[in-house]
Protein backbone atom coordinates (compact mmCIF):
# COMPACT_ATOMS: atom_id res chain seq x y z
CA UNK A 1 0.00 0.00 0.00
CA UNK A 2 1.17 3.59 -1.07
CA UNK A 3 1.98 6.28 1.86
CA UNK A 4 1.05 8.86 -0.93
CA UNK A 5 -2.71 9.47 0.61
CA UNK A 6 -1.63 10.01 3.44
CA UNK A 7 0.50 12.58 2.98
CA UNK A 8 -0.18 16.58 2.16
CA UNK A 9 0.01 17.63 -1.12
CA UNK A 10 2.62 20.27 -0.75
CA UNK A 11 4.93 17.39 0.46
CA UNK A 12 4.62 15.03 -2.51
CA UNK A 13 5.09 17.82 -4.78
CA UNK A 14 8.40 18.22 -2.90
CA UNK A 15 9.06 14.86 -2.86
CA UNK A 16 8.30 15.04 -6.99
CA UNK A 17 10.12 18.31 -7.40
CA UNK A 18 13.27 16.61 -5.74
CA UNK A 19 12.70 13.30 -7.74
CA UNK A 20 13.22 15.48 -10.86
CA UNK A 21 16.00 16.81 -10.03
CA UNK A 22 17.45 14.27 -9.29
CA UNK A 23 16.90 12.51 -12.51
CA UNK A 24 17.89 15.32 -14.34
CA UNK A 25 21.57 15.84 -12.18
CA UNK A 26 22.43 12.25 -12.52
CA UNK A 27 21.04 12.41 -16.59
CA UNK A 28 23.34 15.68 -17.01
CA UNK A 29 26.27 13.49 -15.17
CA UNK A 30 26.40 16.57 -12.42
CA UNK A 31 26.96 14.32 -8.99
CA UNK A 32 29.68 15.92 -7.51
CA UNK A 33 29.03 19.84 -8.21
CA UNK A 34 26.07 21.81 -7.51
CA UNK A 35 23.06 22.12 -9.63
CA UNK A 36 20.05 24.71 -9.22
CA UNK A 37 17.07 24.01 -10.07
CA UNK A 38 15.63 26.98 -12.22
CA UNK A 39 11.82 25.94 -12.06
CA UNK A 40 12.23 25.75 -8.22
CA UNK A 41 13.83 27.05 -5.11
CA UNK A 42 16.36 23.76 -4.61
CA UNK A 43 19.81 24.01 -4.61
CA UNK A 44 21.49 20.52 -3.89
CA UNK A 45 25.17 20.29 -3.02
CA UNK A 46 27.34 17.50 -0.96
CA UNK A 47 27.57 18.66 2.57
CA UNK A 48 31.36 19.06 2.09
CA UNK A 49 30.61 21.64 -0.04
CA UNK A 50 27.89 23.35 2.37
CA UNK A 51 30.69 23.43 4.97
CA UNK A 52 33.57 25.21 3.10
CA UNK A 53 30.91 27.45 1.44
CA UNK A 54 30.36 28.69 5.21
CA UNK A 55 33.83 28.13 6.70
CA UNK A 56 35.28 31.71 7.72
CA UNK A 57 32.11 33.65 8.13
CA UNK A 58 30.87 34.93 11.42
CA UNK A 59 28.19 32.29 12.86
CA UNK A 60 24.66 33.62 12.31
CA UNK A 61 23.44 35.54 15.57
CA UNK A 62 20.77 34.60 17.41
CA UNK A 63 17.02 36.34 17.56
CA UNK A 64 14.89 33.90 19.53
CA UNK A 65 17.33 31.88 21.36
CA UNK A 66 18.20 28.74 19.91
CA UNK A 67 15.01 28.30 17.53
CA UNK A 68 15.65 31.21 15.38
CA UNK A 69 18.94 32.36 14.00
CA UNK A 70 19.70 35.33 11.12
CA UNK A 71 19.32 34.45 7.47
CA UNK A 72 16.64 31.89 8.48
CA UNK A 73 12.87 31.88 7.14
CA UNK A 74 10.38 31.12 10.45
CA UNK A 75 7.01 29.65 10.54
CA UNK A 76 4.93 30.01 13.37
CA UNK A 77 2.23 27.17 13.56
CA UNK A 78 -0.07 25.67 15.88
CA UNK A 79 -3.64 25.34 16.26
CA UNK A 80 -6.33 28.12 16.21
CA UNK A 81 -6.00 30.44 19.22
CA UNK A 82 -2.72 29.47 21.33
CA UNK A 83 -1.15 32.76 20.39
CA UNK A 84 1.30 33.04 17.46
CA UNK A 85 0.03 36.46 16.71
CA UNK A 86 1.05 37.67 20.12
CA UNK A 87 4.45 35.79 20.02
CA UNK A 88 5.38 36.89 17.01
CA UNK A 89 4.71 40.67 17.59
CA UNK A 90 6.37 39.99 21.17
CA UNK A 91 9.19 38.38 19.05
CA UNK A 92 9.31 41.59 16.59
CA UNK A 93 9.12 44.15 19.37
CA UNK A 94 12.05 42.55 20.91
CA UNK A 95 14.30 42.38 17.98
CA UNK A 96 13.28 46.54 17.04
CA UNK A 97 14.17 47.58 20.67
CA UNK A 98 16.91 44.59 21.20
CA UNK A 99 15.87 42.95 24.06
CA UNK A 100 15.78 39.75 24.64
CA UNK A 101 12.31 37.92 25.81
CA UNK A 102 13.74 35.43 28.91
CA UNK A 103 14.37 32.52 28.21
CA UNK A 104 15.26 33.36 24.76
CA UNK A 105 17.94 35.86 24.25
CA UNK A 106 18.82 37.63 21.08
CA UNK A 107 22.49 38.99 19.98
CA UNK A 108 21.31 41.80 18.16
CA UNK A 109 23.39 44.48 19.38
CA UNK A 110 21.48 47.71 17.01
CA UNK A 111 17.47 47.32 16.19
Amino acid sequence: MSLNHLRPIEIEMIRSSTAKLSDRKHKAGQHDRAFTDKDNLFQTKRAADWMKQEYGKPAPRQLFGGFWTEHELCILFADTNLGKSVLAVQIADSLTKSYSIEPFYNQLDEP
